[in-house]
């Protein structure tokens, strides 16, 4: 399972995250990595690329260049991560009723997308 991991300097202060796995998810595999800006939105891509890497069974996301990012937009798609697409997805997967998953995609734009 790929870990995020924090590079610090001396001081303590975090320089940049890396996300770290080895290939496959076998022992014997070679380790991987990739490192992010040091701030709060590189902790963020980390935590992506590191959900990324988990779906891809621990290996390197699909259309992923080492270094560049996503070449291909359309291939990684971030938004599919955000909170309220999976709650819109889990919602419409029920075998509830019509009117269930309509109250309910409105309880989570009423409540829970404006935070």
């Amino acid at each position: 399972m790929a870990s995020v991991v924090p590079r610090k300097n001396k001081a303590g202060d975090i320089l940049s995250y890396q996300v770290k796995w080895r290939a496959g998810g076998r022992r014997t595999g070679g380790w991987q990595h990739e490192r992010f800006d040091g701030d709060e939105d590189g902790k963020d891509a980390a935590d992506l690329f590191k959900q990324a890497v988990d779906e891809a069974g621990q290996n390197w996301p699909p259309g992923w260049v080492k270094g560049q990012g996503y070449i291909d937009p359309s291939v990684g798609n971030e938004l599919r991560y955000r909170f309220d697409n999976w709650a819109r997805e889990c919602i419409t997967n029920r075998t509830a009723s019509k009117r269930y998953k309509d109250q309910r995609l409105r309880a989570i734009e009423v409540y829970l997308n404006p935070t």
